[in-house]
């Protein structure tokens, strides 16, 4: 049996995360936010496990031994949510660019079930446009979109035909309790899917492989 886990706590603030961002033209630290690649936590686990179970031999002994599991488990926090307008109250239009604009929140920010509020994760009530000319308070990035819980496993049987050469036969389980990954909601306040969640990761997927091993 090995086992192995680690855990990762961190923090990222930058002005831009990207080359397409604009940064406030008069004031730099009104576009300082946590950066869109951050999660703030992330734990992994990673195992592998050869099942005991005792040595038979003949045909019972190719059906029973040398059976194995071995899997990834994931738990991390989601990323920043960027927030943005193309209405342009700002008046200083960015063309190909993601504008400094963004709408102005009211309120502490609300995070909505999407499977129980038409796929909404965000209450688009609680945004509007800033005064013309004016830039809203809220910052270009909000925490946190959804999070990610995956658990993926293996089970793996070694055939062997001498000391040397042997098959693996292989099933490999991603998703294994099929559970719904959300990705994160639109944050263009100017889209008319604001706050609603428009994808999720993979479903449950499974694979199965057979290698020649020589």
């Amino acid at each position: 049996l090995q086992l192995q886990a680690a855990y990762t706590f961190s923090k990222s603030l930058d002005w831009a995360s990207s080359f397409e961002e604009t940064v406030n033209p008069f004031n730099y630290k009104a576009s300082r936010s946590l950066s869109l690649f951050n999660s703030a936590q992330r734990f992994v686990i990673n195992y592998y496990w050869e099942f005991p179970v005792p040595r038979y031999n003949g045909f019972k002994g190719r059906v029973l031994d040398d059976w194995a599991m071995s899997g990834i488990i994931q738990f991390q926090s989601g990323f920043p949510i960027r927030i943005q307008t193309q209405d342009d109250n700002e008046l200083i239009s960015s063309l190909f660019f993601l504008g400094a604009g963004a709408p102005q929140l009211s309120g502490p920010l609300q995070i909505l079930n999407p499977k129980k509020n038409g796929n909404f994760y965000l209450n688009p009530a609680q945004f509007s446009d800033p005064t013309p000319g004016t830039f809203a308070t809220t910052p270009r990035s909000i925490c946190c979109g959804p999070g990610e819980n995956q658990f993926d496993v293996t089970f793996s049987k070694r055939i062997a035909l001498s000391e040397a050469k042997y098959f693996q036969f292989r099933a490999d389980i991603f998703n294994l309790f099929n559970k719904t990954q959300f990705v994160n909601p639109d944050g263009n306040f100017s889209d008319s899917t604001f706050g609603q969640v428009l994808q999720a990761r993979e479903a449950r997927d499974v694979q199965f492989a057979l290698k020649f091993y020589f």
